[in-house]
C-alpha cells in the first residue's frame, strides 16, 4: 500500500500575557503545557490504538480514554472512531504545531525590585487569589504541597526586570528557551524556587543556555524595562482585565483558567496563520 502523505499540522502561536507573580497565571501556564504536550504527542500514541487496546472505546485506562479523564483521541479522528484498529501505512500526524510566546502584564509596579528589599519579603495577596477554587486547580495540574504556596501569602516583588530576562530568552534564543525560563521563574515567585532577586534571575538564564553577562546587562538596562512598562500599560489599556490572557493567531480568545477540552477547541478555531509580531489586532 503506498504510503499517504501526513497531513500537515495547524500552526498555532499562542501569546501568554501574564504577570510571573500571579497564581491564577501559573496554574493557567501549567495546564496550558499539559494540553499542548496532550495534542503534540498523539502521533506515538495514536499508532498503537488497537481494538479494546488504550485509548479505544471500551478501555478502562490509558491516555486519552474517558475515564482518565483525559480529551481523548476516541472518534476525534476518523480511523480511530469506535475503537477501529488503524491501518498500517497510513499514518497520522498531530493536528496541532504549538508554539507559546510569554507577554507581559506587570500587575504592581509600585512595588519595590527584589534587590531592593533587605529581607526576602512575602506580603498578603488579595484573599481571593488563594480561594478554594484556586487550590482545586492547582491540584489538577500537579501543583501542590511546596510546589505552590497556598498559605495565603505569596513572594512579592516588582516582576519588570523578570519580564525583560523572558523577552530576552526569546531575542537571543528562542521561544521554547523562554517557555523553560517562565516555569523557574514562576517557580521562585510561587513555588520553592529562591527568592527571585537578580542573583536567583541569573541563576535560571543560565540553567536554560543563556550567557549571564549579557542577560543581567539586558535585565537592568532602562529602555528593556521602560520597554516592559509600555507593554503592559498598553495591554491593560486595550481591555486585558484578567490573566492569563490568552492570544491565539492573533486573535483574543481565552481568558483565566480553561479546560483541556476548552483549549483544544480553541486551536482548532482560531485563525489560520499566526501573525508575525502583533498581538490584538
Amino acid at each position: 500500500m503506498r504510503r499517504a502523505p501526513e497531513r500537515a499540522p495547524k500552526r498555532v502561536l499562542v501569546e501568554v500575557i501574564l504577570d510571573v507573580s500571579d497564581p491564577w497565571s501559573y496554574v493557567a501556564w501549567r495546564r496550558l503545557e499539559d494540553t499542548i504536550r496532550m495534542v503534540q504527542s498523539r502521533r506515538a500514541h495514536g499508532a498503537e490504538l488497537r481494538p479494546g487496546g488504550p485509548g479505544s472505546r471500551g478501555s478502562g485506562g490509558g491516555y486519552g480514554s474517558r475515564r482518565s479523564g483525559g480529551l481523548g483521541v476516541l472518534g476525534d479522528f476518523g480511523d480511530f472512531g469506535g475503537g477501529k484498529e488503524r491501518k498500517k501505512g497510513l499514518p497520522l500526524g498531530p493536528r496541532f504545531d504549538v508554539q507559546t510566546r510569554v507577554l507581559p502584564c506587570v500587575l504592581d509596579p509600585t512595588l519595590p525590585a527584589p534587590d531592593a528589599m533587605r529581607w526576602l519579603r512575602r506580603l498578603p495577596t488579595e484573599p481571593q487569589r488563594f480561594t478554594g477554587e484556586l487550590m482545586r486547580c492547582a491540584r489538577k495540574v500537579g501543583l501542590a504541597g511546596a510546589k505552590f504556596r497556598n498559605n495565603n501569602v505569596a513572594r512579592r516583588a516588582n516582576t519588570t526586570q523578570s519580564h525583560a530576562l523572558l523577552r530576552y530568552a526569546e531575542r537571543v534564543a528562542s521561544l521554547a528557551t523562554q517557555a523553560e525560563l517562565l516555569g523557574r521563574i514562576f517557580n521562585s515567585f510561587l513555588g520553592d524556587g529562591p527568592f527571585p532577586n537578580e542573583k536567583a534571575l541569573l541563576e535560571h538564564a543560565v540553567a536554560v543556555g543563556l550567557d549571564a553577562d549579557a542577560a543581567r546587562a539586558y535585565m537592568q538596562s532602562r529602555e528593556a524595562n521602560e520597554a516592559v512598562r509600555a507593554e503592559s500599560e498598553d495591554y491593560i489599556k486595550r481591555g486585558v482585565k484578567q490573566l492569563p490572557f490568552l492570544v491565539m493567531n492573533g486573535k483574543a480568545i481565552l481568558a483565566g483558567f480553561c479546560k483541556r477540552e476548552v483549549i483544544e477547541e480553541c486551536f482548532e478555531k482560531c485563525p489560520t496563520q499566526p501573525p508575525p509580531e502583533k498581538v490584538l489586532d
